[in-house]
């Protein structure tokens, strides 16, 4: 399984969650987890189909106001109601953080 979910990050431009199950939320935030580490810098998205991922979204932001994810990472973590609202704030996310990067250099 670990050799799978590797391969599949290795592979993907974004990652995305579609409302699921306990495999979804592994998954996801196994991405989250190694993209705080520095595993990867991708972004992160969550179709919030009839607002599904709304109470995650309240846990992750305690998480970073308690200090144990870092501010800047919510950047990378983008959530849409639709698939196109989604996919475009995708787009506009990993614009902006390629602007970052170049900024840094």
């Amino acid at each position: 399984l670990s050799e799978r979910k590797d391969r599949m990050l290795s592979l993907a431009d974004f990652v995305i969650a579609v409302p699921g199950g306990l495999g979804t939320f592994e998954e996801m935030l196994e991405a989250m987890s190694r993209g705080q580490l520095g595993y990867h810098e991708k972004i992160l998205g969550f179709l919030n189909t009839c607002g599904y991922y709304d109470n995650f979204m309240v846990m992750f932001r305690a998480s970073v106001d308690e200090g144990f994810v870092r501010e800047d990472f919510l950047e990378r973590v983008v959530i849409g109601r639709t698939p196109e609202e989604l996919l475009d704030k995708m787009a506009a996310a990993a614009e902006a953080a390629k602007a970052r990067k170049t900024a840094k250099a």
